[in-house]
Parts: C-alpha cells; sequence; structure tokens
C-alpha cells in the first residue's frame, strides 16, 4: 500500500512540474506575441 501510494505521489508531482511549465510557456507566448507584432507591424 505505502510503495503504491508513494509512486502515485512521485507520479501526480511530475504532472503537476509538466503543468506548470506549459502554463508557463502558454503565458509567456501569449505576453510575447503582442510584442513581436508591435516590433514588427504588418502592413
Amino acid at each position: 500500500m505505502t510503495p503504491f501510494s508513494s509512486k502515485f505521489f512521485k507520479f501526480y508531482r511530475l504532472q503537476v512540474s509538466i503543468f506548470s511549465i506549459l502554463v508557463g510557456l502558454v503565458i509567456i507566448y501569449v505576453v510575447g506575441n503582442p510584442l513581436a507584432f508591435n516590433s514588427f507591424p504588418m502592413n
């Protein structure tokens, strides 16, 4: 019982870390896109 719960907890923490990294990348993409469009205005 204990090894299984410990393995599940490690898997859960891995999923949370991957999810937080993805959220950070999305935020950087959304925030950086208008800056890039302002730097290179399109006609």
